[in-house]
């Protein structure tokens, strides 16, 4: 009976031993493939920096498992404790970091001052904290429920683990989109798990029995695993606004525009930047609204797409060439969408813009102000007089009195007239 559960142990240590070098390996590889996706992000160095002692903890216990003295045990463990203490601050810092991209130095120095204290009693006296009994060929790690140094450090664990929780539930009160509620969720759920699984395997159990096999450092591999697909994972899968424009708008005959949330250009395709004379590093570094006559109207019809008011937007708009300011503006039908991400986020926004030559000829023929256009345009989208004024900024009257001055330009007895007219010049009546 001692044999076969002496052969049992081994057999579970081996299987210990192969789940620690491979969880070493697997954090390794994690942190330095996020490190390399963005090299200056803060968090991504902090993640690293977890990755990194946690690698480096699996290691250390694979000699741990297999000493032959107690002092060896101890030898390999103080290096442990510098791993796994040093571990859960860099964690706290971490959702600290993710809440609020910035940590002081003051908060800095009272994440990982408890740590450092730990860890140097733990070096001078381990047995305050633990005691190793053998066990059927092996170690079994017993805390020492008679210190408060471990109490100590056990609560070093619980505080900082609820401060994570903290951190985590003030980032999804904050967050902004539904991918961030939904990383909020995930974060949460994988800490509450990970906790559960280490403070059972390493304190509640071996309370009741020392006898259960070593949990060690292994669950921490669960918790890489989950931290990567909640933080990293996801942002990977966010739609990249230029992928879609290379492979969709460059091959479209009308100018195209993709524009970021902040309505910066992230690409545009060879008609628009040959119709405005501007070439791709220009185009790159303007906004939207500094491409067209309309700013603040642009901005008024784009917010009511952001806010979810409206699908999406039509409307007459005139663009601005660059390289010379005398030039007439180009006229065009303009249609407006929101690009989003598989969350239903909004991550930027789709413009096609059609040249409209005949809009140009009709301003010219009746000698309608930009104006006086602006506001048949929007009488021929069927809008109210007092819808009209609401949308420029101008009272009801005012508006009447563009539509009389219009409707006399034309020659014109009313709105089935101005309708008439404009679809001799081949003007749609947009939205």
């Amino acid at each position: 009976m001692y044999r076969a559960g002496k052969i049992h142990n081994a057999a579970m240590n081996m299987l210990l031993y192969n789940i620690a070098f491979a969880g070493a390996l697997m954090c390794l590889i994690l942190g330095f493939y996020v490190i390399a996706q963005n090299r200056r992000s803060v968090q991504r160095r902090i993640f690293l920096l977890i990755c990194v002692s946690l690698s480096i903890l699996n290691l250390v216990a694979l000699p741990a498992y297999s000493a032959d003295t107690k002092e060896g045990v101890f030898f390999w463990t103080q290096f442990a404790s510098i791993c796994v203490n040093i571990f859960y601050a860099l964690n706290l810092h971490f959702y600290l970091n993710l809440l609020k991209k910035k940590t002081p130095v003051r908060a800095l120095m009272l994440i990982y001052a408890p740590a450092l204290v730990i860890i140097a009693m733990y070096a001078l006296h381990p047995l305050l904290f633990l005691d190793y009994k053998p066990y059927e060929g092996g170690w079994k790690l017993v805390p020492n429920y008679g210190s408060p140094w471990f109490y100590a450090s056990a609560g070093y664990v619980v505080l900082y683990a609820f401060l994570s929780i903290a951190a985590i539930i003030a980032f999804r009160k904050n967050a902004t989109s539904n991918k961030e509620k939904l990383q909020a969720n995930l974060i949460m759920a994988n800490l509450a798990l990970s906790t559960c699984i280490g403070v059972l395997g390493l304190w509640v159990l071996p309370y009741f029995n020392y006898k259960i096999p070593n949990v060690g450092p292994t669950y921490h591999i669960v918790y890489v695993l989950g931290l990567f697909y909640s933080v990293f994972y996801l942002k990977f899968l966010d739609l990249k606004p230029s992928i879609v424009a290379d492979e969709i708008i460059s091959n479209i005959s009308d100018m195209v525009l993709l524009l970021g949330p902040d309505l910066r250009v992230l690409s545009a395709n060879a008609v628009l930047l040959e119709t405005l004379s501007l070439g791709a590093d220009e185009i790159s570094r303007k906004k939207y609204p500094e491409l067209v006559y309309d700013g603040d109207g642009i901005l008024a019809d784009i917010d009511r797409v952001r806010n979810r008011e409206a699908g999406s937007v039509r409307r007459a708009l005139r663009y601005r060439i660059n390289r010379n300011k005398k030039a007439e503006p180009i006229m065009t039908d303009t249609y407006i969408s929101k690009v989003a991400d598989r969350f239903d986020d909004i991550i930027g926004f789709l413009v096609i813009s059609k040249i409209n030559r005949g809009r140009r000829q009709f301003q010219l023929a009746y000698k309608l102000t930009d104006r006086e256009l602006e506001i048949a345009d929007l009488t021929l989208a069927g809008l109210s007089s007092r819808e009209i004024g609401a949308r420029l900024g101008i009272s009801d009257r005012t508006v009447q009195s563009h539509q009389e001055h219009v409707y006399q330009k034309l020659g014109a007895e009313g709105k089935v007239d101005l309708i008439r007219i404009a679809h001799g010049f081949n003007i749609a009546s947009i939205e």
